[in-house]
């Protein structure tokens, strides 16, 4: 579903948020979520000098840092 986009990392993100699942003391009742927003641009729209990327028909995501570099690396592997 991706095929005809780029990808243009926008930055890292952490939020912090109640840990519902700390049960002891020695779990942090707070935990920091790390989180990466990206944008996925057309890919003939996409251009490296806009620190945006692009200005329409894109979509912006927030997910997990781990995800984002699992998927990034892998795909980085599967290109060679």
């Amino acid at each position: 579903w991706v095929a005809g986009y780029s990808l243009k990392f926008q930055g890292c993100h952490h939020m912090q948020q109640w840990n519902a699942e700390a049960d002891g003391e020695d779990e942090p009742k707070i935990q920091t979520k790390r989180l990466v927003r990206f944008r996925l641009c057309p890919a003939d729209a996409c251009t490296y000098e806009d620190a945006s990327g692009c200005d329409s028909g894109y979509g912006d995501y927030i997910i997990d840092l781990n995800i984002f570099l699992e998927a990034y690396w892998e795909n980085k592997l599967e290109m060679q």
